[in-house]
Formats: structure tokens, C-alpha cells, sequence
């Protein structure tokens, strides 16, 4: 059995109690995770604990946003940095993380390297950027789901509303699988991957609460950063498959989802 073999059952055995031997099944008969570190077994089968306070021994990052996009003085600078992230978009979405490189890079830009390595020292730290658009894109969607909450509409529909929105933003945007792979696989940005996660679901405390969560803070932070550890998977889910079967992926990952928090949210 190869090492992505290994790390698929690891992670999915790690999930099964909250989920139906069916839901399971499907899953794992349908998607695939390509991981490429086995260091890392451990770490994603204690994140993926169906048992909240389990995750609650995972170390709480701080919550403030990592600044992890370069912020030059320069109008022209400011340019050259986004003409440099549109580039690395394409690469992405045509070779992928792993083909991905400087020289590469240097040549669909049309800058060269030694100028690239004044904003970025390696192609992870272009990467740990993209981490900072993930962060906005789906605070942003946060925001939109906590205003459909507090207009009514119960949770389950608000959490397929967001679903919905990640399936919509891969997409229109199709350097986001890549790009969300290379963070969630690459060992050298693990830090990034751990902070991405904990200030999303930081962000998403304020949405339970207006589905009138009343758990203290630590146990709401948990439950909100095991919904973010299930978005993440889904999202790799997402970029493993044709875009015709997203509404699939959708049912069957919010049905999981469902059939855990059900007993943690409180029913209208």
C-alpha cells in the first residue's frame, strides 16, 4: 500500500465515529486525498477526532491573521507583487505545486529571479500568501451565512449556503485546489496550514453563536475548528473531482457534518 494509501485510511478511520458505516463508505470509495508527507499521519488523524475534547489538546494558535503577503511601498513594487501572484495562479493551474518553481515563474511573469527573491524567498512563500486571500475570501462568506442566520434560516441550510459558496469560488477559481493542496500537504507549511485553520474557525465562532450556541469559548472554538477540518477535507474533495459532481460532494459532506453537530446546536 503507497503512502497516500496509508495517510487515506488513517484520516478516515480518525472521522469514522462521526459518521454511518454508510457515509463512510461512500466517502472513501469516492474521494481521494493525495497527501504527500506520512510525518504528518499523526498530526491530520488527532485534528480529524471526532471527540471535541480531544482537539481541544491541540495548542490554540493565535487568532490574529498572519501577514503573510508582502506589503511594498512602492506603487510599482505593489504591481510587480500582483503581476507575480497572477502568474503563479496560471503555473498552478498548469503544472501544479510540485512543478512549480522560481526559473518557472521568472519566465511566465517576464521578471527576473533576483527581483522575484526580493518579494518572495521560495515558491512556499508565495503560497503562505495565497493563504492571506484564502482568510478573506471565506471570512467574507462568514459574514454573508451570518447574516442569512440572523434573518432566520436555520443552521443546516447555512452551512450548505456555505458549502455551496467554496464550491462556487473552486470554480470560478481554479488555482484554489492546488494552491489549498500545497498548503495542507507541503511539511514546510504546516505553521501556515495550522494558523489558516485556527482563524477560520475563529471566525466562525460568531456564526454559532447565532445559532445560539451557549458553550463556553474553548469548547465552541473546538466544535468550530472541527467544521473547519471537515470544509478543508471537503475542499480537497472538491478539487478531486468534475465539477458536475460538486452538488453530490456537497449532500453527501453536509450529511456528515449534520449528523455530528446535531447534537451540539440547539434546534429551533
Amino acid at each position: 500500500m503507497n503512502k497516500n494509501k496509508i495517510l487515506l485510511c488513517l484520516i478516515f478511520s480518525s472521522i469514522i465515529p462521526i459518521m454511518s458505516n454508510e457515509l463512510f463508505s461512500l466517502l472513501h470509495e469516492r474521494y481521494s486525498f493525495p497527501l504527500c508527507d506520512t510525518s504528518s499521519a499523526n498530526v491530520y488523524c488527532i485534528m480529524f477526532s471526532s471527540h471535541y475534547k480531544h482537539v481541544l489538546l491541540i495548542s490554540r494558535c493565535s487568532t490574529m491573521t498572519q501577514k503573510n503577503r508582502p506589503n511594498p511601498s512602492q506603487d510599482r513594487s505593489q504591481k510587480r507583487v500582483q503581476k507575480l501572484l497572477e502568474a503563479a495562479k496560471d503555473l498552478l493551474i498548469e503544472e501544479g505545486y510540485e512543478d512549480m518553481s522560481i526559473q518557472k515563474l521568472s519566465r511566465k511573469a517576464k521578471i527576473t529571479a533576483p527581483s522575484i527573491y526580493r518579494y518572495f524567498p521560495n515558491k512556499r512563500a508565495i503560497i503562505a500568501t495565497f493563504a492571506d486571500v484564502f482568510l478573506e475570501a471565506q471570512t467574507q462568506a462568514i459574514h454573508l451565512c451570518l447574516e442569512k442566520s440572523l434573518r432566520g434560516m436555520d443552521w443546516q441550510n447555512v452551512i450548505h449556503t456555505f458549502m455551496v459558496l467554496l464550491s462556487e469560488g473552486m470554480k470560478n477559481e481554479k488555482w484554489i485546489a492546488p494552491a489549498q493542496l500545497a498548503i495542507r500537504c507541503d511539511r514546510g507549511l504546516r505553521d501556515v496550514h495550522e494558523q489558516l485553520i485556527n482563524d477560520i474557525a475563529d471566525r466562525f465562532t460568531l456564526l454559532f453563536r447565532s445559532f445560539r450556541c451557549t458553550q463556553p469559548d474553548d469548547e465552541l472554538f473546538a466544535l468550530t475548528r472541527m467544521l473547519v477540518l471537515l470544509l478543508d477535507a471537503f475542499m480537497l474533495a472538491l478539487g478531486r473531482i468534475t465539477e458536475e459532481e460538486h452538488p453530490r460532494a456537497i449532500d453527501e459532506f453536509k450529511a456528515v457534518i449534520v449528523s455530528f453537530y446535531q447534537n451540539h446546536i440547539p434546534q429551533k
